[in-house]
């Protein structure tokens, strides 16, 4: 199955990836730091085509199912032919067609349009996990429509699969995000929170008006408003 045998093709994709999030391109010290290379056995990478069924997407739930029974924190599930913005539609539809995947809108703070002024909607995937969580899903990719901090070399969503994390204030304790990795790495909470407010300034000097409510942790994608008929109503 795909992701558990790499091709010398795929790890070159894996490669690229984290050198992508570990050069800061996210906007992220935490990302910084839990992409070297020694802390990389914490993620599970999965390297797949856009599923064209349900049962592909059903393989890719069993994977991530299974990371959630390992001592992986995190899954980079990487899309390796998901190149455009209809690539891109069709990748969230069929995933939201299965039970685990849903997606959401905040529309009380709607995503700016684009500064060319191309209008856009945000949504959050999310992905159910076994023990009743939700997983909130970062989403990355090769589209000019996306923030800076999220035009990454291929379509990649970053899912946590772990527990809560040491430092992370729970809002609602039954979300998990990809901060909650971030643990014994970063050593005190003090240290914890001096990466917080780097990764703020990080992000703030990469991010322009437009697209700061576009970056935010909770939003996977901002598509442009054209995809709103194309999208199939999420299920959650």
């Amino acid at each position: 199955m795909a992701g558990l045998n790499q091709s010398s093709a795929d790890k070159k994709i894996a490669d690229a990836m984290f050198k992508w999030i570990h050069s800061g391109l996210a906007g992220c010290s935490f990302a910084v730091k839990l992409s070297t290379d020694e802390l990389r056995d914490k993620w599970r990478t999965i390297i797949v085509p856009c599923p064209t069924s349900t049962a592909a997407v059903d393989d890719i739930d069993k994977l991530l199912v299974a990371a959630c029974e390992t001592d992986r924190e995190a899954v980079l599930l990487i899309f390796r032919d998901v190149e455009l913005v209809d690539d891109l539609v069709r990748l969230i539809n069929n995933l939201v067609d299965r039970p685990r995947w849903f997606w959401v809108e905040d529309k009380d703070k709607p995503i700016a349009a684009s500064s060319a002024g191309r209008s856009r909607m945000g949504i959050g995937l999310r992905w159910k996990m076994p023990n009743a969580l939700t997983s909130f899903v970062l989403g990355f990719g090769p589209l000019g429509f996306l923030p800076p901090t999220r035009r990454a070399p291929y379509t990649a969503l970053t899912i946590p699969v772990c527990d809560q994390g040491l430092y992370r204030t729970a809002k609602d304790p039954g979300e998990r995000h990809l901060c909650d990795m971030a643990n014994e790495e970063f050593g005190t909470k003090e240290n914890f929170d001096l990466v917080w407010a780097k990764t703020e300034a990080m992000k703030a000097s990469m991010v322009n008006e437009n697209d700061r409510l576009a970056a935010k942790a909770k939003v996977t994608f901002s598509l442009p408003e054209d995809c709103r008929s194309k999208l199939k109503p999420s299920q959650g």
